[in-house]
């Protein structure tokens, strides 16, 4: 298998990628970043349309307990726990993204530009239709699911692959006539298969390699 690793944009973060929420026009993508040596979650924002960091590496006073909840056009809300053995003490924490001053609001979750693909398990229909796909231009048959999203006439396939004692998950990226336009190692030595592995955000497909790098490919 020859595996592509060339990319748009990339940045390795020092921890793992908890999580990430994009704005509702898509212009901003926020990053939640944890260090588990450190025992410390910092923050980031990405503007996308001109790939630099509006939030680099922020963080706050409390520094674990702390989680990214919703992000609208230019508010980003956080959650935080008073005490991390319980989670029913909890507030909310919202700032302006270019001040970070204080928001006196709490954000409802909001609509998004972006372009989550459908997880389907194996011994499903639609598990069977993209492994006989797979097998038939690339003799790739997938195992426990996989995460596909068609999307401005590109296909985005992720899927696992036995090695000997652990999985290994791979993202694929092919135009409709099933040429391959990409092919990397997103992870590798896992136990257990992930969701929503990558996603899409206007003209652009956002996935996590290693847990712990940002890759960013224009489509």
């Amino acid at each position: 298998m020859v595996v592509n690793q060339s990319h748009v944009f990339s940045r390795k973060f020092e921890g793992k990628v908890w999580k990430t929420i994009s704005n509702s026009s898509g212009k901003y993508l926020a990053i939640e970043v944890r260090d588990e040596s450190k025992h410390q979650v910092s923050f980031f924002i990405l503007d996308t349309h001109k790939r630099t960091w509006l939030w680099d590496e922020v963080t706050f006073e409390e520094q674990w307990w702390i989680n990214l909840q919703s992000f609208a056009e230019d508010t980003l809300q956080f959650i935080y726990y008073e005490d991390g053995n319980s989670p029913e003490q909890k507030q909310y924490l919202t700032l302006d993204i270019y001040t970070q001053e204080v928001k006196e609001e709490v954000i409802d979750e909001m609509d998004s530009v972006l372009q989550a693909p459908i997880h389907y398990l194996e011994g499903t229909d639609h598990f069977s239709t993209v492994s006989k796909f797979m097998h038939q231009k690339l003799n790739i048959s997938p195992v426990k699911a996989v995460d596909y999203l068609e999307s401005q006439g590109q296909i985005a396939i992720s899927y696992y692959l036995w090695q000997t004692d652990h999985l290994a998950n791979f993202l694929l990226i092919m135009d409709l006539s099933g040429e391959e336009k990409s092919h990397l190692l997103l992870a590798d030595d896992l136990q257990t298969i992930g969701i929503d592995t990558f996603f899409i955000v206007k003209s652009s497909l956002y996935t996590i390699r290693n847990k712990a790098e940002l890759l960013i490919y224009d489509i």
